[in-house]
């Protein structure tokens, strides 16, 4: 882990957001971000909303500039889910490893 160039990881976290009593979901303001009010995600909404709803065209972009560019999730189960991994890795994005009692490795 020596090598590792931090600035080569992007980090993924959902929010529920509540704004000025609205309904309706927040506009994202930043890659990664999905906001969506009620339910929690499971692997196939977090699939819609955050991988093919805002990842998969920032990984494009960001890959020609970092080639080493590796996408890291925290233990949530949608993350975990088998059919979330099974869509990275048909889509070839790299996964950095997050341990699951270590959040010195990660910023989220």
């Amino acid at each position: 882990m020596a090598d590792t160039d931090y600035g080569d990881i992007g980090y993924s976290d959902e929010a529920y957001v509540c704004l000025d009593d609205k309904k309706g979901p927040a506009e994202p303001s930043a890659p990664y971000v999905s906001w969506r009010e009620g339910r929690g995600y499971d692997g196939a909404r977090y699939i819609e909303q955050v991988l093919e709803g805002v990842l998969i065209d920032f990984y494009v972009q960001i890959k020609r500039s970092q080639p080493n560019f590796r996408f890291q999730q925290d233990g949530a189960p949608s993350h975990r889910a088998k059919i979330t991994q099974k869509w990275l890795a048909d889509k070839n994005i790299p996964i950095f490893p997050h341990p699951p009692t270590s959040p010195d490795v990660s910023a989220i």
